[in-house]
């Protein structure tokens, strides 16, 4: 949030030139998503802090259908692990209920975002194009954003690119494309042979008779 909407323009003079507000047909949902994302959580508020210190909030809409919705689907299994293990407890193994833990989640929360936020506002946060790589540590780590994108190029798409050449080249092109290839020259060339008995001339066709016959003669002599 704060590097996003706080401090400077980091896009730089050309781009921000180009900077305008949404339409409205991107306001309005993203309001309306503001809205629910504000009174949303309220409907799934446990019973136990309906009234509790924080009591006044029972104004709000308040309903525990999401931590239920799913019983009717859930009912048999439901009915073994009661059987077998029990009632899941109401409260946390190291004390407190719904009301403590609300408060201290919300707290560490708070505090983090604060602490956060202070820490970042403080700092000139340069784009990417513009900053140093870090050298060594987590900091490289963040940078290179966990060399996730490493990893894929090197177990997915350098794989895929090799196996892809080795199929174009030795399956395609040699295996595939050379036997159909083979095929005509070899048709191609039977029928040069053939055409140049095709001459036209009677005497050569005698000859050509008489050969297959002595030929074929020859064969049942021997």
């Amino acid at each position: 949030m704060v590097l996003t909407f706080y401090g400077t323009n980091r896009t730089g003079a050309e781009e921000a030139r180009h900077l305008h507000e949404a339409p409205l047909v991107m306001t309005v949902p993203l309001v309306i998503l503001a809205v629910l994302s504000v009174f949303g959580g309220w409907i799934n508020v446990p019973e136990s802090l309906h009234a509790s210190i924080f009591g006044g909030f029972g104004t709000l809409p308040m309903s525990e259908w999401l931590h239920h919705w799913l019983e009717p689907v859930t009912e048999s299994a439901d009915a073994i692990r009661l059987e077998v293990l029990g009632a899941y407890a109401e409260s946390a193994p190291i004390g407190g209920g719904h009301v403590v833990w609300g408060a201290v989640a919300t707290g560490i929360a708070v505090t983090m975002v604060v602490l956060t936020a202070r820490a970042v506002s403080r700092k000139t946060i340069y784009p990417a194009s513009e900053s140093e790589t870090p050298s060594a540590g987590i900091r490289r780590v963040l940078y290179h954003k966990w060399y996730v994108d490493e990893l894929y190029d090197r177990v997915v798409v350098r794989p895929l690119l090799a196996t892809s050449r080795f199929a174009w080249r030795w399956i395609d092109q040699g295996f595939i494309d050379g036997t159909v290839n083979a095929v005509g020259s070899l048709t191609r060339a039977m029928g040069w042979a053939g055409s140049l008995f095709q001459t036209g001339r009677v005497t050569t066709y005698a000859v050509v008779l008489t050969l297959g016959a002595l030929t074929i003669l020859g064969v049942l002599a021997f």
